[in-house]
């Protein structure tokens, strides 16, 4: 089984860019609210209301995160010599996801503190709802925690929120798979829907929703190769068929918008999974697909998704809180794309790479702690 499957690198990368998509088109104000029953939005509202959405599916990008975090967290348990340690495992989840949020948001507080309070004439919702309220120490501490809920999201960097919610699952992860191991995926699949459905008809967290997508993708990781050599042997056609309904489920959220029914019990979300498990299936089957994927310019999206979906959103809003009344919002906001690219390399090189590395020492040096203490309990066993 391969240890690193640079295609899904390049869809988490392409899943970072629809997500700065929609953030950039929501500071328009007639992007984010219901516009369906609006004639005077008729082209804008074929592309919100339909399979298009997927080019700007914020919401959708994230559930495909999940999806891709639980299929790459799970791989190694598949392997034979894999023995999980937990403390290293969760040093370097640490030092993966919280060490890059903590700098970023010194990042995001830098930039949101001359304009917290502040209101831009003519600016959207969206626009009004971030960096609305004035910042106590108590906020930022709520920050630096990272406890969850009780604290306003909006306040520094909205993208926050999936965060708590990878970090927390990452934590109880290898307990999960404890159970995806032993049980049959029929039965993992039940259970995932079932804690979904309580989560909405019991108003539980919403950390237990998102469980169960992770669940859903360490099951591909289990199957994966099954299903890419079942897919590898079907026709182009039906590749291609796929491809459409995968989009089609992805961007389920937005079509039969006007119909609850059609919404219910965390429903949208399941069917993004769905669409998300055959863009994964796909892009390791397709030969086509994975030459894409592999593209160059795509595959160094993929290696500063991470980046990018930590700063996006505070350069954005930076930009248009500075140049609002200066200059149209379409240049700001492309002005905000070229920049939030730039120091999402920046981090990248200069914070991600440095933090993963020491986390992967940390973890090693305790490894190789833990190995010789065995020795040497093994060993005075034996003298004895």
């Amino acid at each position: 089984m391969k240890r690193h499957l640079v295609q899904l690198d390049s869809l988490r990368g392409l899943a970072a860019l629809t997500v700065v998509f929609s953030h950039l088109l929501y500071v328009y104000p007639y992007v984010e609210p219901n516009t369906s029953q609006n004639a005077d939005f008729f082209w804008l509202n074929i592309v919100k209301y339909s399979p298009l959405h997927i080019f700007f599916d914020g919401h959708g990008a994230v559930i495909l995160f999940f999806v891709l975090s639980g299929f790459v967290l799970a791989l190694p348990y598949y392997r034979e010599s894999f023995k999980l340690q937990y403390i290293p495992y969760i040093i370097k989840r640490f030092f993966r996801i919280y060490v890059p949020y903590i700098i970023t948001l010194a990042f995001a507080f830098l930039l949101a503190i001359p304009f917290v309070g502040d209101v831009v004439q003519g600016s959207s919702g969206f626009v009004k709802r971030q960096w609305g309220t004035e910042i106590s120490m108590q906020d930022i501490l709520d920050h630096v925690l990272f406890i969850g809920n009780s604290y306003d999201i909006n306040q520094f960097n909205p993208v926050i929120w999936s965060l708590i919610h990878e970090l927390r699952i990452s934590i109880i992860f290898p307990f999960i798979m404890m159970i995806v191991l032993r049980v049959n995926w029929k039965y993992i699949i039940c259970l995932a829907v079932f804690l979904s459905i309580m989560v909405d008809l019991a108003r539980l967290d919403y950390t237990i929703h998102y469980t169960g997508i992770f669940m859903i993708g360490a099951i591909l990781a289990k199957h994966y190769q099954t299903i890419v050599h079942w897919l590898k042997e079907r026709n182009t056609l039906f590749k291609g068929f796929l491809l459409l309904l995968a989009v089609c489920f992805y961007s389920y959220s937005f079509l039969f918008y006007n119909t609850p029914s059609a919404h219910m019990y965390m429903m949208d979300d399941w069917f993004t999974a769905i669409g998300s498990v055959i863009f994964i299936s796909i892009s390791l089957a397709s030969i086509r697909v994975t030459n894409v994927l592999k593209w160059a310019p795509i595959q160094y999206m993929g290696e500063i998704s991470y980046s990018l979906y930590l700063v996006h959103l505070p350069i954005a809003l930076f930009m248009v809180h500075l140049l609002a009344n200066l200059i149209p919002t379409s240049p700001i906001l492309l002005l905000s794309f070229v920049l939030a690219l730039l120091f999402a390399s920046l981090s990248y090189h200069f914070i991600e790479i440095p933090s993963i590395k020491m986390g992967a020492k940390i973890a090693r040096k305790i490894k190789r702690e833990k190995s010789s203490e065995f020795n040497r309990n093994k060993l005075a066993n034996k003298n004895t």
